[in-house]
């Protein structure tokens, strides 16, 4: 079963189509270093951060108000605008470690990625631009989201327990697995 301790065996090749990144032009002009600190990612790994992101809880409101319930003791929102740089600062200012690696789940299950803060913020204008974002990770002690009308949350100190997410994943899978045709109450919610 996949999880965060194995997500990294479902990197696949830059995808031949755009992505939010830009062209596949425009990812490989990038530095090898820069290559080298976004990935992308498998189906698997897709259904399982997904999942994982609908068991987790970290959004209890709708995107433009993403907190709401107060799942999270601290929650920071910036009107992004634009100004870029002002949003970079603002990124760079919530003290994630640029070398963390986190997950960025696109809108509509789009193919996630997995990248290096320090790639969030470097790509932070084609990331949030027209699309709704949210990105995590397995600390489950923090979430990032944008809504498409320029405006980011971020959510610090989780006030739920990350155990319960993982447990409803693993539910999940297991009833997909015996029931083909099983369709997750989460998962039907989602749509």
């Amino acid at each position: 079963m996949i999880d965060f301790s194995n997500i990294r065996e479902h990197e696949i090749e830059r995808p031949n189509v755009w992505t939010c990144l830009g062209s596949p032009e425009d990812f490989d002009s990038l530095s090898d270093e820069f290559k080298d600190q976004i990935k992308f990612l498998d189906k698997e790994a897709s259904d399982f951060l997904y999942k994982y992101f609908e068991a987790s809880k970290f959004h209890t409101g709708p995107m433009w108000e993403p907190f709401d319930k107060k799942n999270f003791k601290y929650v920071e929102k910036i009107a992004t605008g634009e100004d870029e740089q002002k949003t970079k600062k603002w990124l760079f200012n919530r003290g994630i470690a640029f070398s963390k690696w986190v997950y960025v789940l696109l809108n509509y299950g789009n193919g996630p990625l997995m990248m290096t803060w320090k790639m969030v913020i470097k790509n932070c204008e084609s990331l949030f631009f027209a699309d709704d974002v949210v990105i995590f990770d397995e600390s489950n002690q923090w979430c990032l989201s944008y809504w498409h009308e320029d405006e980011m949350f971020f959510g610090k100190i989780n006030m739920t327990d990350p155990e319960v997410g993982y447990k409803e994943v693993e539910v999940m899978s297991e009833m997909e697995k015996k029931y083909p045709g099983y369709k997750h109450p989460l998962k039907e919610n989602k749509k």
